[in-house]
């Protein structure tokens, strides 16, 4: 769904040049409906020019709608929190997030029975996975700081196990990903076996 911008008198400029008014009658109208300082003849005849020219639209700036070479370098910089979320999003993001060769030391899925979680460990981010009644509670936190400082939190709804599954999913079928270990830990008594098997068939596909 298209997002418009928030400036009403904008709008109002742009009916009267797409009904051919010229920028003397579209001020001249403008002023008897919202006073004479609402804005100048200047104004309605500089936005005019930035229709003319193309360089004007009621339609908010959409981040797909920048060149594919800087879409490139605003991916390559994000953080692997950002960069999981993106690959997420659509095709054309995910594809600029899989061109450039990225590499983990280690990859670590850790399924703690006490917390009923699951989390994930990469690079400067750990992802915790919470099973509740009604849905799943992640978390990112940074691992670097003893405290375990949290980033962020959100509720998602569906099964804890199908999202840690996704998730991974969206981590391994980069094709340009080098992942130097996988470590997969459970404690004693949980199911893992499920999320373990999907991981490494994941993982052979991209052999």
């Amino acid at each position: 769904m298209d997002v418009y911008k928030d400036n009403i008198l904008d709008g109002m400029i742009y009916t009267f040049h797409f009904q051919k008014f010229s920028a003397p009658a579209a001020h001249s109208m403008l002023t008897q409906m919202i006073g004479s300082e609402a804005c100048t003849l200047q104004y309605v005849e500089g936005l005019y020019k930035r229709i003319e020219d193309k360089k004007f639209s009621l339609m908010k700036p959409h981040l797909l709608d920048m060149p594919d070479h800087i879409l490139e370098n605003v991916v390559k910089e994000l953080d692997e929190e950002s960069r999981i979320i993106v690959r997420k999003t659509c095709k054309k993001l995910r594809a600029h997030a899989d061109n450039h060769h990225r590499r983990l030391e280690e990859l670590n899925v850790f399924f703690n029975k006490t917390e009923r979680s699951v989390s994930l460990h990469l690079n400067n981010l750990a992802v915790y996975y919470f099973e509740e009644e009604e849905g799943c509670l992640v978390q990112f936190y940074n691992p670097f700081f003893s405290n375990k400082v949290k980033k962020r939190s959100k509720f998602i709804e569906g099964e804890m196990k199908q999202l840690v599954t996704q998730d991974l999913k969206t981590i391994l079928v980069n094709p340009k990903l080098e992942i130097e270990e996988l470590e997969i830990e459970k404690e004693d008594g949980i199911d893992a076996q499920y999320l373990k098997k999907r991981v490494i068939r994941i993982k052979q596909r991209q052999l």
